[in-house]
């Protein structure tokens, strides 16, 4: 996105996710739409010189490009399944924000905000756990849909993975 380059880009991504005719289906189904990446929730780093100016400028990029991701994927299911339950919604949406980085921290308590001011993203180490579990879970597992669904996901991220490994192979 050019959000890293422009706070006035990142405005008019922000508005045109507000302003989504989809935005009620978001809430209500638990996507996460966040204001600001959570690498570090401290923003100690941006008050460095030299360094805040681009620390800053990489969290909106990182913030929006994952927001489009999810709300562009949860679109597209809206179309695909016009008809699709609430439950189903909100199991897609709940798949879409750990597979892009925003795991459940909820067991952690109150204690989840003050690790994610030490620790690197703990919502993000969590969901590199929780996504491939995800499909041991029932709630994921019941709906064919969001089954099928999280199938192509993960037959798209595996078959990348080994087109770039083939690639480092042969150079």
């Amino acid at each position: 996105t050019t959000a890293y380059f422009s706070k006035y880009k990142d405005a008019q991504i922000t508005a045109q996710i507000e302003n989504s005719p989809n935005r009620l289906q978001y809430e209500r189904s638990g996507l996460e739409v966040v204001n600001r990446d959570e690498t570090y929730n401290s923003t100690l780093v941006e008050k460095i010189p030299g360094i805040g100016i681009p620390y800053r400028a990489g969290n909106r990029h990182m913030t929006q490009l994952g927001n489009l991701i999810r709300t562009s994927l949860f679109d597209k299911f809206l179309e695909k399944y016009p008809n699709a339950t609430q439950a189903e919604k909100t199991v897609w949406a709940s798949y879409l924000n750990k597979s892009t980085g925003i795991g459940d921290v909820s067991g952690l308590g109150k204690s989840a905000k003050a690790v994610s001011e030490i620790l690197f993203s703990p919502k993000l180490a969590v969901s590199r756990i929780q996504t491939p579990l995800s499909v041991f879970k029932k709630k994921y597992y019941e709906s064919p849909r969001v089954r099928k669904e999280m199938a192509r996901d993960f037959v798209k991220v595996v078959a990348t993975g080994n087109a770039i490994i083939g690639l480092a192979y042969m150079a």
